[in-house]
C-alpha cells in the first residue's frame, strides 16, 4: 500500500512504474531466455559460468592478488593486506550461508515470473501474466528446473 502512495507522490501511477521497470526487466529476461535450450554449446557455455567455481572465483582470486602483492610502502601494503584479510573473513561466513538460503528457502526470480501469481489492482485480484521460461540443456540449472516441475 505504501508503495501505491510512492508512486502517486511521484506523478507515476502503479500500473506505470510497473510497465517502466517490469517491462524492461521482463523484455531483457524473455530475450536472454529465448536463447536457453536451442544450442547445446551456448547453454554450455552459460553453465560453466554459472556452475564453475574456478570460472567465478579466477578473476576475483587474480585481483587479490595483484592487490596484495602491488608495490607502495610497507605501512599502505600491510592497510590494504588487513582489509583484503578482513573481506577473506567475510565471505567465509556469508557464503555458507548465501547458499543455503538460496538452495532451500528462495527460487530464482525467472522461475517464479513463470508460475502462477496475483495481483490486487484496483480492488479486484487478477491473474499476473506468467513470464515464458525456458530450461537449458545442461548444467545445474536443468536439473533445478526438472526438480521444481516434479
Amino acid at each position: 500500500m505504501a508503495d501505491h502512495r510512492l508512486d502517486r507522490a511521484r506523478g507515476a501511477t502503479a500500473d506505470q512504474a510497473d510497465l517502466i521497470f517490469g517491462g524492461l526487466d521482463r523484455a531483457v529476461f524473455e530475450t536472454l531466455n529465448a536463447l536457453a535450450g536451442r544450442s547445446w554449446a551456448l547453454d554450455s557455455l552459460i553453465a560453466l559460468a554459472l556452475d564453475n567455481v574456478l570460472v567465478k572465483a579466477g578473476p576475483i582470486g587474480a585481483c587479490f592478488f595483484y592487490a596484495w602483492y602491488r608495490g607502495g610502502d610497507a605501512t599502505e601494503s600491510a592497510r590494504r593486506r588487513r582489509i583484503l584479510l578482513v573481506t577473506l573473513l567475510s565471505l567465509l561466513l556469508i557464503a555458507p550461508l548465501t547458499k543455503t538460503l538460496s538452495e532451500s528457502r528462495l527460487s530464482p526470480r525467472p522461475l517464479v515470473l513463470a508460475e502462477q501469481g496475483y495481483v490486487l489492482r484496483g480492488g479486484a485480484l487478477e491473474e499476473a501474466p506468467r513470464a515464458r521460461f525456458r530450461a537449458m540443456q545442461t548444467g545445474q540449472a536443468k536439473q533445478r528446473a526438472e526438480a521444481l516441475r516434479e
